[in-house]
């Protein structure tokens, strides 16, 4: 994850267009794991269980919580943080819900969906991230265009 985390930083740091940047971190989750689907399916398997038996967001101070050990949906968090600090992106709903919903929805799909090439599961989280944070981006395309489907 740190290397997603250097770029979010970078971005951030040089002013890319946030939506750029979070269009390129929830593809690269995508493929990272696309690549690795068995890690993929045991990180899942950890988080569902641990947030089970403890529920809620994770804790920082909770080192056995497997969101604690490899916070995945920190990049997206502080990239959206961003977007909504400078008016990119809607306000609502926050960072921290909008990052673990995707992250958690990659992850349910890669175990419910085996095989399924990173570019259409990226397509799918990039329409939900941007229909909740900016609806334009989907309302001024046309009825059967796809504005996040990967260039040919």
């Amino acid at each position: 994850m740190h290397p997603l985390l250097s770029e979010a930083e970078h971005d951030i740091t040089i002013g890319r267009p946030v939506v750029d940047a979070l269009t390129d971190q929830v593809r690269a989750l995508a493929r990272v794991s696309g690549r690795n689907p068995r890690l993929t399916a045991a990180f899942w398997s950890a988080v569902e269980e641990y947030t089970i038996k403890v529920p809620g967001p994770p804790s920082p101070d909770d080192d056995t919580d497997p969101r604690t050990l490899a916070p995945v949906p920190t990049p997206l968090r502080i990239l959206i943080e961003h977007g909504q600090r400078t008016g990119e992106l809607r306000p609502f709903p926050s960072a921290l819900e909008v990052s673990g919903m995707v992250v958690n929805l990659l992850l349910l799909r890669s175990i419910s969906r085996p095989g399924e090439p990173a570019e259409v599961a990226a397509e799918l989280l990039l329409t939900a991230l941007f229909g909740m944070l900016r609806p334009d981006l989907l309302a001024n395309a046309g009825p059967d265009e796809r504005p996040f489907r990967p260039p040919a």
